[in-house]
């Protein structure tokens, strides 16, 4: 709390009672500590669907790695027998010159 009223002269604060609580208010209100509270809903759901659309692009990046490693395996499968059957052919004296 100390931290809070750090920037208000202790003589508003401890001088005139009911003034310095509306001046309390408004000075929270005006530095945008004290928010009404349909505002504060409203951030907290939209920092909720932030937090899950990020949630998704996480699982669908996790998908796509996955995929991605699937891809690799089957493309160097399909390399190693490119490669055997080129020297295959190259033994057997066949291909272009």
């Amino acid at each position: 709390m100390s931290d809070l009223l750090a920037g208000i002269p202790p003589e508003v604060v401890t001088g005139g009672g009911f003034a310095s609580l509306v001046f309390l208010c408004v000075w929270l209100i005006m530095t945008g500590r004290l928010v009404p509270r349909s505002t504060h809903l409203e951030t907290r759901a939209d920092r909720d669907s932030w937090r899950k659309a990020f949630e998704d692009a996480q699982a669908t990046m996790r998908v796509q790695a996955q995929s991605l490693d699937e891809l690799l395996e089957s493309a160097k499968t399909t390399e190693k027998v490119m490669t055997a059957m080129h020297e295959t052919i190259k033994r057997r004296g066949g291909g272009r010159p």
